[in-house]
């Protein structure tokens, strides 16, 4: 199995991480990875907004857990939140495209990484609006697809779930 397999077949949906900050050229690799997904008629419709600064991710993660009652980020110490122009009519499958090669990208340099979806919710609220356009600076039409939590896993090695029967079919 050559390195890139093995990456896909070793990605994990982490959820505890070490409370330690990646190297920022770790980080950089990470998002540059997000940058060759796909795109339908190459439109680039979506964007990476990625919060490395603490004091940013905290309110956001304190504001998230007065919304779901919980950190989604799961002690993560940085994000990656892809966006995508909403007036695109593909946008949230190229937005789902640079995830997943984020997550790929995250597995293959040792990093955990998991993809949380309450912020799309979240900016639906009055505050979430506010911090949407006020300290994100987005437009009305960049919409979430989703968020990469990333950092180091707190388990070496996070089990794999069982898959669903019929998962693949070849006709």
């Amino acid at each position: 199995m050559n390195e890139t397999m093995k990456s896909i077949f070793a990605r994990r949906s982490c959820k505890a991480y070490k409370d330690e900050k990646l190297p920022i050229d770790v980080v950089k690799q990470i998002l540059v990875a997000g940058t060759k997904a796909p795109s339908a008629l190459n439109k680039q419709s979506a964007s990476i907004i990625c919060i490395d600064n603490d004091s940013i991710l905290e309110l956001l993660r304190n504001n998230l857990i007065d919304f779901v009652g919980k950190d989604p980020f799961y002690g993560a110490r940085t994000i990656a939140i892809v966006v995508a122009d909403n007036t695109t009519k593909h946008a949230i499958k190229d937005g789902s495209c640079v995830l997943e090669n984020m997550f790929i990208a995250a597995t293959s340099l040792g990093v955990g990484s998991c993809w949380i979806n309450c912020l799309h919710d979240y900016f639906a609220t009055e505050e979430g609006h506010n911090f949407k356009v006020n300290v994100l600076k987005l437009k009305d039409h960049e919409i979430t697809v989703g968020t990469c939590a990333l950092g180091y896993p707190v388990e070496d090695i996070i089990p794999e779930k069982p898959k669903k029967d019929n998962y693949i079919r070849i006709i």
